[in-house]
């Protein structure tokens, strides 16, 4: 996946970001019926997904197994870094 650096390098030069692009992109082009996979409905989702698989990965879960997804405030992790103190045993 290439997308445009900006002003990010200059001209002269090149640089590369190699990310996941599950966890780190997710395009928005439209509505439905046209742009069914990339809608801004489908960008959240995604995003509660990826959070919510960081607290599953950090050792907690939903109370009494249930079906939902989580959201992760910025303040508390920007990445899924250090959620194990937040919500370990919970």
């Amino acid at each position: 996946f290439v997308l445009g650096g900006g002003s990010l390098v200059e001209s002269q030069q090149w640089g590369a970001v190699v990310v996941e692009p599950s966890e780190e992109f997710a395009a928005v082009w439209g509505n439905l019926p046209y742009f069914a996979p990339d809608t801004p409905t489908a960008a959240v989702e995604d995003l509660l997904l990826l959070h919510t698989s960081w607290v599953e990965a950090a050792g907690g879960a939903l109370a009494d197994g249930e079906d939902g997804v989580v959201e992760v405030s910025p303040l508390v992790s920007y990445c899924g870094e250090e959620l194990e103190k937040v919500v370990a045993g919970k």
